[in-house]
């Protein structure tokens, strides 16, 4: 009797439809030609249903994961090991903000290296029942350093004047970020709405969170396509913004309450708002066309960082 995750699957499985279905199921590992080896990393996936369905044929009602895809074990990288002196200042830095009244907000520091690599590298999730806008402009410039930032964004809703000083929280961060400045706190930044309409950022989230699994690991994203060699684009999150990794993994559309409604209705496409906050952070920055890599080109050609250098 064949099972997935130990638990055997039927040969004759009866549900509420009164339409007669014929399956003939085969699973992956019933290739003779490929070894269990080869199978386990060809589907690297942690989400039970994909794997269920993708391995072993077997079609679940899906969890509702938006990056179905992102697995801590590939995406999320060990700070010290991959940036031991940190990271590299001469890569393209942004900032953004997924901004609330009343919830907290979501601050995210990301960098695109040289090879269009997205590394999310930073993060805060301050209360403003607790801090007001000035000390969250003073942590986030402190938090900062003295590093220069081509993207300082926040989620739109931030620019709603505020009824107690008669400015926008943009304003407000603005002024405060250009007098920190003065004082000789971090480098400033413009701070600017992020766009909220249409899908391109959370596909691009979900296309370099693909390749990366395609590449296994950082600095390694140089793949042969059509007899061409080419740098993909992927993402991964260093490990002290576990925030940031547990919502790219636990961020879902809404589900109906009861087992039958899942029957006779479409899925919701609606996108639920619990770990929503660091997941629309990135996709601000993501669907910006100015995040992109930085070209450095010095006499010779294209100049080879470093980082890619040590892990050929």
């Amino acid at each position: 009797l064949a099972t997935v995750e130990g638990k055997p699957i039927p040969q004759i499985e009866r549900t509420e439809s009164e339409k007669d279905i014929a399956v003939i199921q085969a699973a992956t590992d019933d290739n003779p030609t490929l070894n269990k080896n080869t199978i386990e990393k060809t589907f690297l996936w942690d989400d039970p249903d994909t794997i269920a369905t993708r391995r072993f044929g077997v079609f679940r009602q899906s969890s509702g994961r938006i990056y179905n895809t992102y697995n801590p074990g590939i995406h999320l990288i060990d700070e010290r090991e991959y940036f031991p002196e940190g990271v590299p200042n001469n890569w393209n830095h942004g900032r953004s903000i997924d901004y609330h009244e009343r919830n907290s907000w979501a601050i995210l520091w990301a960098v695109i290296s040289s090879w269009n690599e997205v590394f999310v590298y930073r993060e805060w999730n301050p209360s403003p029942l607790k801090w007001v806008n000035l000390t969250i402009s003073e942590e986030v410039a402190s938090l900062s350093g003295p590093q220069r930032f081509v993207l300082n964004l926040i989620d739109p809703l931030a620019k709603k004047v505020q009824t107690n000083t008669g400015i926008s929280v943009v304003e407000d961060l603005n002024r405060a970020f250009s007098n920190l400045q003065k004082a000789g706190i971090g480098r400033g930044g413009y701070w600017e709405p992020f766009d909220t309409k249409g899908l391109k950022g959370r596909d691009e989230i979900r296309k370099r969170l693909s390749n990366s699994l395609l590449v296994g690991k950082p600095f390694n994203n140089e793949v042969v396509k059509d007899g061409k060699r080419l740098r993909i684009p992927t993402l991964w999150v260093l490990n002290c913004c576990q925030e940031t990794s547990r919502s790219l993994k636990q961020w879902r559309y809404e589900e109906y309450a009861e087992a039958r409604d899942v029957v006779t209705k479409d899925r919701k496409e609606t996108p639920t708002e619990k770990f929503s906050h660091f997941p629309c952070a990135l996709e601000g920055l993501l669907k910006d066309v100015r995040f992109r890599p930085r070209v450095e080109m010095a006499t010779g050609g294209a100049r080879v960082d470093r980082h890619f250098q040590n892990r050929r």
